[in-house]
């Protein structure tokens, strides 16, 4: 919400149009309503003449396909789908493998592993994978020194730049990228101008429904946003930019708005492509793989909304189902009677979270300095399930190869044909917010 008197400007997106017409109804006292998409909106004047070339425009675009393609091609897959690095999931080769066979990019996450583990996996993969490409991710809020590790032994385990990826939130700008292609996670549209100007070529557009670590602004915002940007690029420089948009893609529906949205970007030769993760979750092969154990596939199969952790300014964590969400709900208010210190507060609330996603993904819980098996009981009551939003739409199981051919040949379907509901009894998804005043 704005105060009144703020002054809105003529903006280029739909939902623009409309906020700004809402708040032309509105009082001074309830101020005007806008949106997540206004600061970052451009003029609508140069694009369309009319508010109706505006709502129709997307109509027009429909047809792009995410079948095959330009980026299918740079990556060496047969579908432009990128499976999103999921923290203590997708960290096994066997996993990797399969979403390999099925024209899929795997990526490992590396999380806060370290030295003997990370070169283990990353050796076991190489071995496993043989001509398939693959990738690896790395945190960009762990320390900084286990990052640049991580990326070390990425370039050292003999991946070669033609089949491997590198996924890194914000690339430090200090880092030797020559060695492999690198795949910029960003957040907001500033983030991307400055990569951009920086020679980075590759982005991933995550939006606030993915799973995991979510950032500021909802998918339609941010991928919109980024379009805006890129439209700004200059022709030489278009065929070199690859995009991958993420945040709730899991079907033909979610490939087709896709399919959408880039057209713009298309036409000027960029390379369009997606990237899931919780879709993955809903996979035979997740399970038969060791990615997850079978508690955490049904967690996620009566998923019916998702929940915000927010420790502290960042990072931001969007979970299922978590038996301390009560404890972490009651903390913030304890800490500011205490008199506590920001940061004081972000650690005590980042010890609760420690450990959970394992024992919630593999069933393993740390007891001294070793790992131990723990039954379904504490996997439900200790875990914490981390899943983006798209699980509320999902209530069935399916192959990988099945996957990955919706989402590609749904982007070619008209999203407007029927479709059987994957909700079937599910409740509407909600999302709480579960976080400390941190502005």
């Amino acid at each position: 919400m704005r105060k009144s008197g703020t002054k809105m400007r003529s903006r280029s997106s739909a939902g623009a149009i409309l906020a700004g017409r809402l708040a032309s109804r509105t009082d001074g006292r309830n101020g005007s309503l806008s949106g997540q998409k206004i600061p970052n909106d451009r003029p609508a004047g140069p694009r369309h003449s009319r508010r109706s070339g505006i709502f129709r425009s997307p109509r027009r675009r429909l047809g792009i396909a995410l079948t095959g393609g330009s980026l299918a091609r740079s990556h060496g897959t047969r579908y432009p789908i990128v499976q999103g690095p999921m923290t203590r999931v997708s960290d096994v080769a066997p996993f990797a493998l399969a979403v390999a066979k099925s024209g899929g990019l795997p990526m490992l996450a590396l999380a806060l592993m370290r030295g003997p583990q990370v070169k283990g996996l990353l050796c076991e993969c190489k071995n496993l994978m043989g001509g398939f490409s693959w990738g690896v991710g790395i945190l960009g809020f762990v320390p900084p020194t286990c990052a640049r590790s991580n990326w070390r032994l990425s370039v050292k385990s003999g991946l070669h730049s033609r089949s491997s990826r590198v996924a890194v939130p914000n690339m430090p700008r200090n880092w030797k990228t020559r060695e492999l292609p690198h795949i910029c996670m960003l957040p907001t549209p500033q983030l991307l101008e400055l990569f951009v100007g920086r020679g980075s070529r590759r982005f991933i557009f995550e939006g606030r429904e993915c799973g995991g670590h979510v950032g500021p602004l909802s998918s339609f915002c941010l991928w919109e946003s980024m379009i805006e940007k890129l439209l700004e690029v200059p022709e030489k420089a278009a065929p070199e930019i690859h995009v991958l948009f993420a945040g709730g893609i899991h079907d033909g529906r979610t490939g087709a708005m896709i399919g959408a949205l880039a057209t713009p970007l298309a036409r000027r030769g960029m390379k369009i492509g997606v990237l899931m993760g919780a879709a993955y979750l809903f996979t035979s092969e997740a399970v038969n793989c060791g990615a997850i154990v079978p508690k955490f596939q049904e967690e996620a199969l009566k998923c019916t909304r998702t929940i915000n952790l927010e420790t502290g300014p960042r990072p931001r964590f969007a979970v299922h189902r978590y038996s301390l969400c009560k404890g972490i709900l009651r903390n913030p208010p304890r800490a500011q009677s205490e008199k506590m210190e920001r940061q004081e507060i972000s650690q005590t609330l980042d010890s609760l979270t420690l450990g959970r996603l394992r024992v919630a993904s593999k069933g393993l819980m740390r007891k001294e300095d070793n790992l131990v098996s723990v039954n379904e009981s504490e996997q439900f009551n200790y875990g914490m399930y981390m899943i983006g939003q798209a699980a509320t739409l999902r209530e069935s199981l399916v192959p990988l190869e099945e996957l990955h051919r919706d989402v590609s040949e749904g982007s070619v379907r008209d999203p407007r044909r029927s479709e059987p509901d994957r909700r079937a009894g599910k409740q509407p998804a909600h999302l709480l917010r579960t976080s400390p005043s941190w502005a």
